[in-house]
This record gives structure tokens, sequence and C-alpha cells, in this order.
């Protein structure tokens, strides 16, 4: 066991600092990029503070709190971030064809695109679609050209509509 009070320098591309009896973590820098390589068991970085893992020109990139939350940055702007209650997505979520946004204990609810169409699954559970709670917004189904289908009025009647009349 010994103390330094000075840097440990290791002059060669090839030269690695290694730690443990079975050189269980290897620091080593190989010509172009600096590596640090955990060859047993979990490698885990304690911070009293928040961790900061970023480019050299100190663009945002992923920050580890220390209250357990994560951000996520791309370009420096906030993309994504966690809380006690979940996740919030800033920006567009980029899906493919035929992957799931999963809602309930049991994801009841499924939307999701397969190639050709748009889907909202609901199971053989009901499926309510509410404008909102005060009566007085309405809904309509349009196809992509915008012609109405369907206007479901606030407290009103229901018209349906083939190509673009009553």
């Amino acid at each position: 066991s010994g103390s330094f009070t000075s840097h440990i320098d290791i002059n060669s591309d090839s030269g690695r600092l290694r730690i443990g009896a079975s050189n269980d973590i290897e620091i080593h820098h190989d010509g172009s990029n600096s590596l640090v390589d955990n060859n047993t068991g979990n490698l885990y970085i304690n911070s009293a503070g928040d961790i900061y893992l970023c480019p050299k020109d100190s663009e945002a990139g992923c920050y580890v709190r220390a209250d357990g939350g994560v951000e996520l940055y791309y370009n420096n702007v906030k993309k994504a971030q966690t809380y006690a209650s979940g996740l919030e997505v800033i920006g567009h979520l980029i899906m493919g064809d035929n992957d799931y946004i999963q809602i309930g204990d049991s994801q009841d609810l499924k939307i999701y695109h397969d190639g050709t169409d748009n889907y909202i699954y609901s199971g053989d559970k009901t499926l309510y679609i509410n404008a909102n709670s005060s009566g007085t917004a309405k809904i309509q189904i349009a196809a992509i050209n915008a012609e109405k289908n369907a206007d479901f009025k606030a407290n009103g009647p229901v018209e349906l509509y083939y190509d673009g009349a009553q």
C-alpha cells in the first residue's frame, strides 16, 4: 500500500492502469480513444453530487442527478427527464412500425401504427373519447383530405357525412 503525491504517467498508448487481483478494471488509451474496461461484475459510479456525461466541448449530454433523476440532452437541448411519477419526453417520441405505446397496469390500452394504418386498441375495455368536461367542445373525425366523416356536436346531434355531404 502506498500513496502518490504527484501524477501517475503511463507514456505509451498500449499502457494500462490495472486494479484488482485479476486486473478487474483497466483504464487505458488506445491511441484514439480513452477506455475504462470493467472485467468483472457491475461498474458503479458513486458521487455525493450529480454525475455529468458531456463531450469535451461541455455541451450537455446526460446528467444523473443526486436525487435519482436522469436528464437526457440532444445538441444541448433537454429531450427527456425522469421524475418520481414517471418520464417526460420533450419533443417527438419516434417509434418504428408495429411498436406500441402501452398504457395501464396490464397494458390495456395500445396505440400503434402498423406501417399502413393507425390503431387505438382497448382490448375488452370500453374506450372513451372525451373532448372536455364542460360539454362545449366537439369531436370531429376527418379523412386526411380534411373532409368531415363524422361530427359529434357538444350537447347535440351526431352528424355523419359522405363525400363532404351530410
